[in-house]
């Protein structure tokens, strides 16, 4: 009778994460993300909240059952005017990669946790600092956000036939980080309208999208190659 007891007990120590999992997240769909699952992250979250590596673990808030599945940071820098305990400051590393744009992820339906305006910065080192100093290249300066800048719907996977919580959305932020980056920082503010609880980042996702002037010079350089080929099979 024990033995069948801690195998009950261990059975559901197994399956109880993946239960709590289907029950609050949903899988975002693949779209290219530099960002990997399990990137290296730094913030300055409170302990035992929710911390930097769900801000990049593909994961958001599920339509049923919905968790704070995210980077949520504590208090407001109006508070302290962003020197003390409650700065709002994350950093990720993990990719090598010329980057155009980055998507945040927030849920809109509770305004006092959307970041009011982001600053943005990139390095061509590998670090996860969180003094802006370490980030030499300027991204973004002082970016408004707000509820209004989060207009674009999720794309997810859905494993578990639930799709992702209505009210989250995700903003589309234009950058010119150069080819070799690998570390990005942000420090998001508060406001009184935005962000006053501290701002909740359910993800954060970063692409490279090539110029149209870029892809046309790919394209002739592959005409190019195919006449120097004919003419050498000639």
């Amino acid at each position: 009778m024990q033995h069948r007891l801690n195998s009950l007990f261990a059975f559901a120590a197994l399956v109880a994460p993946c239960l709590a999992w289907a029950a609050g997240t949903t899988n975002l769909a693949p779209n290219g993300d530099l960002i990997p699952n399990g990137a290296p992250t730094a913030s300055t979250a409170f302990s035992g909240g929710f911390n930097s590596p769900q801000a990049v673990d593909n994961l958001i808030s599920a339509a049923n059952g919905a968790v704070d599945q995210g980077l949520i940071f504590a208090g407001s820098e109006a508070f302290d005017a962003g020197q003390g305990p409650n700065q709002q400051l994350f950093a990720v590393s993990g990719f090598n990669s010329p980057i155009s744009e980055i998507w945040l992820y927030s849920i809109t339906s509770d305004p006092l946790r959307v970041p009011g305006s982001v600053k943005i910065r990139s390095s061509t080192t590998v670090q996860t600092s969180l003094n802006a100093g370490d980030y030499p290249t300027v991204l973004q300066t002082n970016l408004t956000l707000g509820v209004p800048a989060f207009t674009h719907t999720p794309q997810v996977v859905d494993p578990v036939n639930d799709p992702g919580y209505p009210f989250t959305f995700y903003t589309v932020i234009p950058v010119n980080a150069p080819a070799g980056t690998q570390s990005l920082f942000f420090d998001f503010d508060a406001s009184a309208t935005y962000g006053g609880n501290g701002a909740r980042i359910q993800e954060v996702q970063a692409f490279f999208v090539p110029e149209p002037a870029s892809l046309g010079s790919l394209l002739l350089g592959g005409c190019m190659l195919r006449r120097r080929s004919r003419s050498s099979r000639a």
